[in-house]
């Protein structure tokens, strides 16, 4: 529990210290405000004493005459005191943001992630003999995904050509949504049949 000596520091930051340990994330940020506020309080208190934490209180043997060097010296030990429990408080945020964002890793591993379910492009103009027909690609179909391209990275269709061009008889994984319906296939660019390009169809982004 944090001395704190100075009856002016809100004493909810003492309670809320004990129970630190059990708090969530949210009220953590919160307890780092009010940690902020007082701090930011006691800093102006010095200023208003025309002092700082480094100003000397003592000339020549003999306490300063031109300040209240009791409430100086109060005020930097609170300062060093909220400098101590804001320490912690961040210490226990950084804890609990890693913690969220491993749990959030795990979660990916074992559900779909939102971008694997949302379209991104619609395919047209699909060519007789090419690629995407013989992949059974169908007009109209909405593209899910291409290999590792999806909703979240395909940036206006360049990671989606990138991945065509440099996987050029390379055995893709396409999810697509027909229907309302999300079905899985297989898409292998090449310019090995009668038309242009590697697919043999048009992609538009949606």
């Amino acid at each position: 529990m944090s001395e704190l000596v100075n009856a002016e520091i809100n004493p909810l930051i003492a309670a809320k210290l004990q129970e630190l340990d059990g708090l969530p994330l949210q009220d953590v940020d919160t307890l780092k405000k009010q940690i902020e506020g007082e701090l930011e309080s006691n800093f102006q208190k010095l200023a208003n004493e025309h002092a700082d934490m480094d100003s000397p209180l003592v000339i020549n043997g003999y306490p300063r005459s031109d300040i209240d060097v009791l409430h100086v010296r109060l005020i930097r030990h609170n300062i060093n005191v909220l400098r101590n429990d804001l320490r912690k408080v961040l210490e226990r945020s950084h804890q609990l943001i890693n913690q969220h964002f491993s749990g959030l890793q795990v979660k990916t591993r074992q559900e779909p992630t939102v971008e694997s379910r949302i379209p991104f492009a619609r395919i047209t103009d699909v060519v007789a003999g090419g690629p995407a027909e013989k992949a059974k690609l169908k007009l109209d179909d909405q593209l899910v995904s291409l290999g590792n391209v999806h909703a979240g990275n395909h940036m206006k269709l360049k990671n989606l050509q990138n991945t065509v061009i440099q996987n050029e008889d390379t055995q893709l994984p396409v999810k697509i949504i027909r229907n309302g319906s999300i079905i899985h296939l297989t898409l292998t660019p090449s310019r090995n049949w009668q038309g242009r390009g590697f697919l043999g169809c048009r992609v538009v982004e949606l």
